[in-house]
């Protein structure tokens, strides 16, 4: 069992991202915490194991200044010696495009394949987010492919399911007055080109 989010300090909002895993007694195995360069807020927001039974996490984390996406491997059992200290396989971080701006990921699924989908926003130029999905590959979380929108208003992405070869992604969108729902579909292997929209 896996248990992921952040804790930290409410008074001054900062807060770091933290994983705990649990055998099946719930007896506690090892944990992980990443703690961004001062008081900054680092948060996991989505896990996903594969069929293997490594974990994959997301969400952000402080780096040169700006928050970046941050997404991280862990081995189901650490090497032996690592103790209560979990194994992170690989970790990478993914910026925005604009100079300067920020971004988060919010949710993330995992194919039949192994393939690695995660999603959120990343700000632009004018400072308003955009929805934004990578695919990433699970060996070394090298990057497959990448799309951030670019519409006139906020989006965000908040969740991701995929079934036999369709992903299947929704959020929320700005009209401009108030916000509407923004769902999404394409099938795998998953091209930028191919995305279907739906509002």
């Amino acid at each position: 069992m896996y248990i992921g989010g952040y804790q930290g300090v409410s008074s001054n909002s900062t807060y770091n991202w933290h994983l705990r895993k649990y055998n099946a007694a719930r007896v506690f195995l090892w944990s992980d915490t990443v703690d961004g360069p001062g008081a900054s807020s680092d948060y996991l927001q989505s896990l996903a194991l594969d069929s293997q039974g490594h974990v994959y996490a997301c969400g952000r984390t402080l780096k040169d200044g700006r928050y970046v996406w941050l997404l991280v491997k862990y081995a189901c059992t650490p090497p032996p010696g690592s103790g209560t200290q979990a194994y992170r396989v690989w970790e990478k971080t993914f910026g925005a495009d604009a100079p300067n701006k920020e971004g988060i990921a919010n949710a993330l699924a995992i194919a039949d394949d192994g393939t690695i989908f995660v999603a959120g926003s990343f700000t632009d130029l004018n400072d308003i987010p955009q929805a934004a999905m990578l695919r990433i590959r699970p060996e070394d979380g090298a990057l497959l492919a990448r799309q951030v929108s670019d519409g006139p208003t906020s989006s965000q992405i908040y969740a991701i399911a995929i079934r036999d070869r369709s992903i299947a992604w929704g959020g929320i969108v700005h009209n401009g007055v108030d916000w509407d729902y923004l769902y999404g579909l394409a099938l795998i292997p998953w091209d930028p080109t191919d995305v279907v929209y739906l509002y």
